[in-house]
């Protein structure tokens, strides 16, 4: 697959770019109510200068092989 079909499909353009990270809250957010979840995201998006719907809070798997 070239470049343009990548950036295409993926609906970018080509001057623009995705940044992607994982934090790791040591908490137990399944403990957490959805008034305290929601509370957490818009905290850490206000935090980092994002909108919160750009954020999302996923259960922690456990220590992951990256290649």
């Amino acid at each position: 697959m070239s470049k343009d079909n990548i950036i295409s499909s993926e609906r970018c353009t080509s001057d623009s770019s995705l940044t992607s990270a994982e934090i790791i809250i040591h908490a137990a957010a399944e403990l957490l109510d959805v008034q305290q979840r929601f509370f957490l995201v818009c905290t850490m998006a206000e935090y980092l200068h994002l909108d919160p719907t750009s954020l999302a809070l996923n259960p922690y798997q456990g220590l992951m092989h990256r290649s």
